[in-house]
Formats: structure tokens, C-alpha cells, sequence
């Protein structure tokens, strides 16, 4: 059974769904009965308490949440047969839906998560989230609620700004080996070094050099060798006369747990900064092939392409690659534009005669994407 009621027309989409949880339910059912049946042993006026957990009760079970979004904005209505509470927002004030998963840690309930269906405002204080039924299929069933709800209020968002709704992704763009070359200039900022030889020419990536990422492994690294000499000293290897005693010890040892669960995320993040620090990778081309070399600590490992066919180039992106509901979310052609400009999901994919693809350069951003291609077709008879 479907946990939501989906009604869409072009000018509005509602949802409706249940939210309660059998064991919350059958809980406080159980406490109301223990009330009850201590009311009448001990003559304690408790009649209050067992009212009050049969209205959670009834609270948990009959509860409906219905949302409405149209050019108003989202109104969000929740009804049981007690009470009922209604809210709006407008919709120049929501950014887009989005799914959120809370694990449920010591509480009382069957499921292992709670499962959040959250409207990011632009102002990030007024939030909103709705509660949503754990079930088999409930965060497939989420995702694509979500994706919905993006899609469609973009759509408002366009409405209501006078422009088109059309959501379409930047074109491939095709070079042939008689397209001449633009001489393009490489973009600010390029991570490819070009470099060539009599043999053929290449590109090595150069990552971006961030501060960051600098002052995290500096701080990491501080922060490991702090760790360990608190160990050391706890357990008297450095210093027996003054390890802790009795209370003290315990206490000490609580302390160090949190520690080391810090210390061992902040590990693995700088183990896989430091492989990036030290990892290089490049392409080279020459005589008809291609050959791609990684070298990450002194092991190198390389993969050779045959470019005997190769007949054009395309600067495009995945084919599985689709406009993200998140974006269409915002409403605005020019944000989907400006994010895949900048994005690195870009490729220069090689083609033979039959229109088949030889090999891609992958994880590019635009303007690198442009750059190396036209590099290429400067240079291709090093190739062929």
C-alpha cells in the first residue's frame, strides 16, 4: 500500500498521508491500561495520567498531514480527532524538498529510522518538517515524492517569474577532425598542466591546493599525537608516578572513548586527503594511442586505448546524466547553467568512424572540457 495520496493538477499538488507507528501506538494504549489498573489497587487519583496517554494515543493513531502546493505557496495541515493545526508559507520563501533520515536511538519504536520529509526555506531558521510512516518502501516512495514536489515547484516558480519552464541540459558539443581549432586560452584556474615532447603531448592534473585541506592534516596530525600521549600517560608508559588512580582512571578512560571515535573519522578523512596529496594522474597521447597513468605512492598504474578510428570529439555530459529536481527547484534556468558550468561531471568522450566510443576524459569542468578538446584537435597528428 502506497504511503501517499498524490493529487496533481497544473495548478496545485497535494499530498496527503497517515502518520503513526504501531508499537508508539500499542505503547501508550499499554500505559493507559497500566494507569488504569494501578488507579484501582492503590485509589491514587490518576484518572488524569490515563486520559492523558490515551489521547496520545489517539493522537498517534489519526493523525493526517496534508500539504498543498500551489502558486500561494505550502500549506501544511495536520488533523486528528482532537485537534487541528494549519500553517503556511509562501512560496518565494521555499528553496526546495528535500528527504531527511534520523536514526532512532532508544526510542520507542519498531523501526530503526525516522524518516523526514523537509522544506528548505531560504531563510534556514523557518525549516519545516513532516514525519513520515517507516514502512518497507518508504524512502523510495520519499525520493521520489521529493523529486515531484522540486519539479513542480519550479515550475510554479517559473510561472509566476513569466518565463518558460524548461528544464533541459546544456547540448553536447561535436568536433570533427576538420573542425578547426578555436585556439581557446586554458580557463583560470585549469587543474591540467599541459605538456608535450617530439613523441606527443599529454595533460597531468594538478588537484586543487586548498587551505583546508592543509590545515586539516596539520590539525589531525597535532590531534593524533595529542591522542596518543593521553593514552601513553593514562596507562603509565610515559610517566608511572603521575598515572591516575582509582576514580581518576575511570574518569580518564571515559574521556578517552569520544576521543577516539573523533580520531578515527578524523583518520580516515586525512588518510583520504593525504592520497590525493600524493596521488598524480595523466594522459598521454601519441601514435594512435592513448595511455592513462595514475601514480599513488610510487605504484603506478596505467590503461592504453587504440585512437586508430578516432574521428571526432564530444564535449558532453553522462548520458544517464539528468537536470537534478533539486534545481529545478530554484525555478531559474540560469542556476541549472551556472551549475553545470562549474560543475565536474563534464567529458571529452573520442568517437570512431561508426560513431562508437574509444575512451573519455572524465570528471572535468566545463571550461577544462572546451580547453583540452581544442588542444586535441591542435595537436591530433601527434595522434594519427
Amino acid at each position: 500500500m502506497s504511503t501517499f495520496n498524490i493529487e496533481q493538477t497544473d495548478s496545485q499538488c497535494v499530498v496527503t498521508w497517515r502518520y503513526h507507528d504501531g508499537s508508539v501506538f500499542t505503547g501508550f494504549i499499554l500505559l493507559a491500561v497500566l494507569t488504569i489498573v494501578v488507579t484501582l489497587l492503590t485509589h491514587l487519583p490518576l484518572w488524569g495520567l490515563a486520559v492523558f496517554f490515551v489521547a496520545l494515543a489517539i493522537h498517534t493513531w489519526s493523525g493526517k498531514t496534508k500539504i498543498i502546493l500551489n502558486a500561494d505557496g505550502l500549506t501544511s495541515i495536520y488533523t486528528n480527532l482532537i485537534r487541528k493545526r494549519e500553517e503556511r508559507i509562501d512560496l518565494i520563501n521555499i528553496r526546495c524538498f528535500k528527504k531527511k533520515i534520523r536514526y532512532n536511538h532508544g526510542k520507542l519504536s519498531s523501526a530503526h529510522y525516522t524518516y523526514l520529509l523537509r522544506m528548505i526555506a531560504q531563510n534556514d531558521r523557518t525549516n519545516k518538517s513532516f514525519g513520515i510512516p517507516a514502512k518497507e518502501d518508504t524512502e523510495e516512495e520519499l525520493d521520489a515524492l521529493c523529486n515531484q514536489l522540486n519539479v513542480f515547484l519550479g515550475a510554479l516558480k517559473a510561472e509566476a517569474a513569466g518565463v518558460l519552464a524548461k528544464w533541459e541540459l546544456p547540448k553536447p558539443m561535436v568536433f570533427t577532425l576538420t573542425s578547426p581549432p578555436q585556439h581557446i586560452e586554458p580557463p583560470p584556474k585549469c587543474r591540467w598542466h599541459y605538456q608535450s615532447d617530439f613523441d606527443g603531448f599529454g595533460f597531468q592534473f594538478r588537484a586543487d591546493a586548498k587551505f583546508s585541506n592543509l590545515f586539516l592534516l596539520i590539525f589531525g596530525t597535532f590531534f593524533w599525537i595529542g591522542l596518543v600521549v593521553f593514552v601513553l600517560q593514562i596507562f603509565g608508559v610515559l610517566n608511572p608516578q603521575r598515572q591516575p588512580q582509582g576514580i581518576a582512571w575511570g574518569d580518564m578512560l571515559i574521556l578517552l572513548i569520544p576521543l577516539v571515535v573523533i580520531g578515527l573519522w578524523l583518520f580516515g578523512v586525512m588518510l583520504n586527503a593525504y592520497l590525493k596529496l600524493f596521488s598524480r594522474s595523466s594522459w598521454w597521447f601519441s601514435l594512435s594511442e592513448a595511455e592513462f597513468r595514475t601514480v599513488r605512492f610510487g605504484l603506478v598504474r596505467t590503461t592504453n586505448y587504440n585512437l586508430t578510428d578516432w574521428n571526432s570529439l564530444v564535449v558532453s555530459l553522462p548520458d544517464d546524466e539528468e537536470v537534478k529536481p533539486e534545481l529545478i527547484a530554484e525555478g531559474d534556468l540560469n542556476a541549472i547553467q551556472t551549475f553545470y558550468n562549474d560543475c565536474e561531471l563534464w567529458q571529452v568522450v573520442f568517437l570512431d568512424t561508426a560513431g562508437e566510443r574509444c575512451m573519455a576524459i572524465e570528471k572535468l569542468r566545463k571550461p577544462e572540457a572546451l580547453w583540452l578538446a581544442d588542444v586535441i584537435l591542435r595537436e591530433r597528428r601527434a595522434i594519427r
